[in-house]
């Protein structure tokens, strides 16, 4: 199925800027650099997004949405090894986004995009509270992975027990 432009537009922008990141402080990035970069116009980035960090929650949300649609996990009932290793499979695979993002003091966003998709599954049985905490558990755990320089293999982070 052919993307629609707008979905090129916002792809290209997302491109830009994380093409941007890789060379340039995000703070001295401007949305002019990213238009420039992605061959759009002011007015094509402000139809889609308010703010540079509102490009990588968007593609944060999508990239999240993907993946949950894809998983055949349920994350209460299977094997917490498998959703474990799932989860970190997936962000393996944006290595380079997570690393890039912890350079420009945005690591954050990834912690919110944790907190959003725990949330989903609050019911009576989950409460918010588990939500939360569960949530930056695997936050906690993806920071640990990173600065460990991803050394681990996401069989072997599934394999770490919790307790105190």
């Amino acid at each position: 199925m052919a993307k629609r432009p707008n979905e090129v537009i916002v792809e290209s922008i997302t491109e830009a800027l994380f093409l941007l990141m890789k060379d340039q402080d995000f703070s001295r990035i401007t949305i002019t650099d990213i238009t420039k970069k992605a061959g759009v116009g002011r007015v094509s980035f402000y139809r889609n997004f308010d703010s540079k960090e509102d490009v990588i929650q968007k593609y944060l949300d999508r990239i999240t949405l993907e993946f949950k649609n894809n998983l055949h996990i349920d994350q209460i009932r299977d094997n917490h090894r498998l959703y474990v290793s799932a989860i970190f499979n997936h962000l393996g695979q944006h290595k380079e986004l997570i690393t890039m993002l912890n350079a420009a003091g945005l690591l954050h966003i990834i912690k919110q995009e944790f907190d959003r998709a725990f949330l989903t599954l609050k019911s009576e049985r989950l409460p918010e509270s588990v939500c939360y905490m569960t949530a930056g558990a695997y936050y906690n755990l993806l920071y640990y992975w990173m600065n460990n320089g991803f050394n681990e293999t996401p069989g072997e982070l599934s394999k770490l027990k919790f307790s105190l």
